[in-house]
């Protein structure tokens, strides 16, 4: 049987490695240069920065138990701290119980650690899928190349993408029109001490995560620059501020951290380099309820991705787990 997996974020990776171990004859096709999907790292001249997920928690007890042999493996690693939380402007710690679990260099490790016996195709965006004689064929990157005789097509992209690919199909009934809200991420290269013990924050209105991505258990050390902070804008932020040029989104999220840490640093921060990524598919809508699995097993054509099961990391793994234990 071949089969045929749209998006490599963790999702469409752990069905294609569960497909594979059956011999099915599995391509997984990714608009991007790498695989993870919100698990994405780039590798800069100045740095490796983890721009999605920025930690992830377990629960479930399958979920559970993959992560154990991921953490006896060396693919992740526990990242020990207690957030801080914004309040009426000023820092309050946030002692919790949770367990925060990271990727081991980076996010995206864990997507690779699962790459197998099955074909990743980098840079091939579908644009079309159609039915000929039985079998699903792809037309890619702007109809310049194609791909034939599939008995399924997966896809693990956004809801909002898959209606577009899926829009005479039998399964989009199914599908949601609106599920994510989007989220300016900004990764700032600072010099100047910040308290140590600020690694995480809960923010505001505005900003709604920060990472201290330089206190991670795997950061190596820079000579340029004292600590690499990820700022997560809010979605209602971002939505507001999408076409703002990249040096105000830069000079808004220097300020937040100025204005923020007043109280727990020796002086104002100098920036280094920045860098930043528009997620237009970020965050679900709160109010988005866990889906049912849908799938039409008589056309082959199905949907897995975190948005099915909560959004969370976890998510997008149980979402693949659920749809192979069910159909294959």
């Amino acid at each position: 049987m071949k089969i045929a997996i749209l998006g490599a974020g963790l999702s469409g990776v752990k069905l294609a490695q569960l497909l594979s171990t059956k011999n099915y004859d599995v391509h997984v096709f990714e608009k991007s240069r790498g695989i993870g999907g919100r698990l994405s790292n780039k590798k800069l001249s100045w740095g490796n920065i983890d721009f999605g997920a920025q930690y992830f928690t377990a629960r479930d007890n399958r979920f559970l138990s993959q992560v154990e042999s991921w953490l006896s493996e060396g693919v992740v690693d526990i990242w020990k701290f207690d957030p801080f939380k914004v309040i009426e402007g000023s820092l309050s710690r946030s002692s919790d119980q949770t367990i925060r679990y990271v990727g081991n260099p980076n996010m995206n490790s864990i997507a690779h650690s699962m790459a197998g016996d099955f074909k990743i195709h980098l840079e091939k965006r579908v644009e079309t899928i159609s039915r000929v004689k039985k079998k699903w064929q792809l037309t890619i990157n702007n109809n310049s190349e194609m791909a034939q005789n599939f008995d399924w097509v997966i896809s693990s992209l956004p809801a909002e993408q898959s209606r577009c690919l899926f829009l005479d199909s039998s399964i989009i009934q199914h599908i949601p029109r609106e599920v994510h809200l989007p989220c300016w991420a900004v990764a700032l290269a600072t010099k100047g001490r910040v308290d140590f013990d600020i690694q995480g924050v809960f923010g505001d209105q505005q900003v709604s995560w920060v990472s201290r991505q330089s206190s991670k258990p795997s950061w190596k050390k820079h000579n340029d620059f004292d600590d690499l902070w990820m700022v997560h804008f809010s979605s209602n932020w971002s939505e507001l501020n999408e076409s703002a040029p990249n040096e105000i989104i830069v000079s808004e999220a220097m300020s937040w951290l100025m204005k923020t840490f007043k109280d727990h640093m020796d002086s104002d921060l100098k920036l280094i380099n920045s860098k930043l990524h528009f997620w237009r598919y970020a965050q679900i809508y709160d109010s988005l309820k866990k889906q049912e699995l849908i799938v039409d097993k008589y056309d082959g054509l199905a949907q897995v991705g975190a948005w099915l099961s909560g959004g969370r990391v976890e998510g997008a793994y149980l979402s693949a787990i659920d749809l192979f234990d069910y159909y294959f």
